[in-house]
């Protein structure tokens, strides 16, 4: 997923604004994270792994972005979520 890119600035409202349905955070944007979650414009779907998308169940946001998401450190939340667990609030 890399992070703000050297070449090409850009502030971390528009990296966000710049994600897709569901994504994966890191320290770059963590601030912004933290504001749009309290401001109710994002939600927590598990550890570091967000969405904008507030009306669907995160399994299946999850099961949609799974191949994108697809990555070791995800792996068992994206199998706890899909087997009908909930992620963090």
């Amino acid at each position: 997923m890399g992070g703000l890119s050297a070449n090409k600035p850009q502030s971390a409202v528009q990296y966000v604004n710049a994600m897709p349905e569901a994504f994966v955070s890191s320290a770059a944007i963590s601030r912004e994270m933290s504001r749009r979650v309290k401001a109710g414009e994002l939600r927590k779907l598990g550890s570091r792994l967000y969405t904008a998308n507030l009306v669907d169940a995160p399994e299946a946001i999850v099961h949609r972005n799974r191949r994108r998401l697809r990555m070791p450190s995800l792996e068992a939340g994206i199998r706890t979520l899909t087997a009908g667990g909930r992620g963090s609030a």
